[in-house]
């Protein structure tokens, strides 16, 4: 299918596309097996596979049980996010639980993933949606299946999923956000707002004064991405004093040649400036797409992980492809939180161990972009309640509407 005939919503030839208007999809007696089998696999992985994964993967975990078993008097006082969800298993009753704990937070991931299934109409039978499905849940059971802060992000997810097309429906998932960036990761501070600006701005446009402001063209949208990278990594260094990449250098330079992880995200370009900081916070991006440097590892793990990222962040563009003819409500969420999510990870993430992990929960996000029919289906048009924006033309007008019924 030719990016032409995409722009012009000419999808139905081929209905196993992930662009088509009219999909093929799996009946919904299997799709509910296909998740139920996911959701056990996910939940057994918790209760027996924690114990095979390496150190590097239980780090965040034994850092909680540490905290939560700690008294609070006992305690340094740094600790920080560690210590809020530390608490929170204790309010809980399961931090001296670890195994419960992780059942839970695998059927959290798992009920995630059911609703994005659900809200998108169903799995496409291609290899976007299916493989989605089966890395959502094989990550799900390796990284919610144990003590995490990750917990708290699908929770958002699922905010952003089941909140209504209303004005209070977006206020929540805004507070949603701020409170992640108060009590876990300040940079989702940032994240909301890219967010709010994409959100309102979406790529198949909005008319704002009379002239309509849109980047369906491939170049520009890539071209967007290039600048949006370069003024975080602006904002950093004239925040910070330093470089735009200061915050994963300031972690990584006590790591470098300690044998911690061999999947540190370097300094690719040697130097403490405006310019090197935002060389390697575009080069960090880029990787983060396509991670080259896990592929020259040669090894077996680091070769599967270029796989995952490479598969994972190409449904973004998938989704961009689709959107560029309007979409749902949903849709143009998913779409804004990818792409504030990916700017972020490149300017902050200190290794590819933690961008994984940190991208897991939000993976439901990307079976919604792919399952979701193309323009022109009820699905993917939001339904009754999204008739009133046509194509999904953005937040604003949106809300420009409520306030006048």
């Amino acid at each position: 299918m030719s990016l032409n005939s995409i722009r012009q919503g000419e999808g139905v030839a081929r209905p196993y596309s992930p662009f088509a208007n009219r999909s093929v999809r799996i009946p919904l007696a299997i799709e509910y097996l296909i998740i139920a089998c996911g959701t056990i696999l996910s939940a057994l992985f918790a209760v027996y596979g924690q114990k095979y994964l390496k150190a590097e993967f239980k780090g965040d975990a034994q850092a909680i049980a540490r905290i939560g078993l700690t008294p609070k008097s006992d305690r340094v006082g740094d600790e920080g996010s560690f210590a809020v969800i530390a608490d929170f298993y204790k309010y809980l009753g399961l931090i001296d639980k670890p195994v419960i704990a992780g059942v839970l937070g695998t059927l959290l991931g798992s009920v995630v993933i059911l609703i994005a299934v659900r809200k998108s109409g169903g799995i496409r039978i291609n290899l976007f949606s299916i493989g989605l499905i089966l890395l959502a849940f094989l990550l799900n059971g390796i990284f919610l299946g144990q003590f995490t802060k990750e917990i708290f992000i699908s929770f958002l997810v699922l905010t952003l999923l089941a909140a209504p097309q209303r004005w209070w429906g977006e206020t929540l998932i805004c507070i949603a956000m701020f409170a992640v960036a108060v009590w876990f990761r300040k940079y989702w501070a940032l994240i909301l707002v890219i967010y709010l600006t994409v959100r309102m701005i979406p790529p198949s446009g909005v008319k704002l004064f009379g002239r309509k402001i849109h980047y369906s063209h491939p170049l520009l949208f890539l071209g967007l991405l290039v600048s949006a990278s370069v003024l975080i990594s602006l904002v950093i260094g004239l925040a910070t004093g330093n470089a735009g990449d200061y915050f994963r250098t300031s972690v990584n330079q006590w790591r470098v040649g300690d044998g911690s992880t061999a999947s540190l995200i370097p300094q690719y370009v040697r130097g403490n400036n405006l310019i090197t900081g935002i060389l390697n916070n575009l080069l960090s991006t880029l990787f983060i797409i396509l991670p080259v440097p896990l592929l020259l590892l040669a090894k077996p793990y680091y070769i599967a992980s270029f796989v995952v990222f490479a598969f994972l962040w190409s449904s973004l563009f998938v989704g961009y492809l689709k959107l560029r003819q309007g979409g749902s409500f949903i849709a143009n969420r998913a779409f804004a939180l990818m792409v504030a999510f990916l700017l972020i990870q490149g300017s902050f993430e200190p290794d590819f161990g933690s961008a994984l992990r940190h991208v897991v929960p939000i993976i439901p996000l990307f079976i919604f972009i792919v399952a979701c029919e193309s323009k022109g289906d009820s699905n993917f048009a939001g339904g009754k309640d999204a008739k009133a924006v046509p194509n999904g033309a953005g937040l604003l007008e949106k809300l420009r509407i409520e306030s006048s019924k």
